[in-house]
């Protein structure tokens, strides 16, 4: 219970009101899809597929550091 709240505050603080009804329902088909892909992949496949995921999370806390400085 204690690591719900703390991962509740963090989100409140990050994430605005006005993403979360948009989020949880393209989490569905999200996460749909990517057991799909999971499931059709092969290990080379998947190990690029963690690859390109890692990139993106970089990119996005990049971004939003540097928007931070400006």
């Amino acid at each position: 219970m204690m690591y719900a709240a703390i991962i509740r505050t963090i989100a409140n603080d990050l994430i605005p009101d006005r993403v979360i009804p948009a989020a949880v329902p393209a989490a569905i088909p999200g996460n749909y899809c990517a057991s799909l892909r999971v499931s059709h992949s092969s290990d080379h496949h998947f190990e690029y597929s963690g690859r390109d995921v890692i990139r993106v999370v970089c990119v996005i806390y990049i971004g939003k550091g540097a928007v931070e400085l400006i």
